[in-house]
């Protein structure tokens, strides 16, 4: 089975969770943040779906093989003049196959990793973004 948690906010309070098993919706469920245990099927593959208004991302070749804080140094300086925050309270993300930086403010990262903790556990969680 797999779940896939859709926000319905940008607070992150509201969300629905759509379960499906062979490729067949079975169930869809509204719930909160603190009652998404129970909207989640036990044996479930996690995929949870970000608003895309909470993050950032940029196509970025990295021709280099740069990493880390390097690499981010790099991204954030071809993209300043978008970015709104300090980069200091931002998780950077790259993805090497799809040449794609992304980022979100560390507090609502936080908050998601943390709301979701119990699921981490049983390592079927995926975090992306939409």
């Amino acid at each position: 089975m797999h779940s896939f948690i859709h926000f319905n906010d940008l607070s992150l309070q509201s969300l629905e969770v759509h379960t499906y098993a062979e490729s067949k919706l079975i169930k869809t469920e509204t719930a909160n943040l603190s009652s998404i245990q129970l909207a989640v099927e036990e044996s479930s593959r996690i995929y949870v779906l970000v608003p895309s208004q909470l993050f950032g991302y940029s196509v970025y070749e990295n021709a280099e093989e740069f990493k880390g804080e390097i690499l981010k140094a790099h991204v954030f300086s071809e993209v300043e003049d978008r970015l709104i925050t300090n980069i200091s309270s931002l998780d950077f993300f790259y993805d090497s196959s799809r040449n794609l930086a992304s980022w979100i403010d560390t507090d609502i990262y936080l908050k998601i990793l943390n709301a979701f903790n119990i699921f981490i556990s049983r390592a079927l969680f995926n975090f992306g973004f939409h």
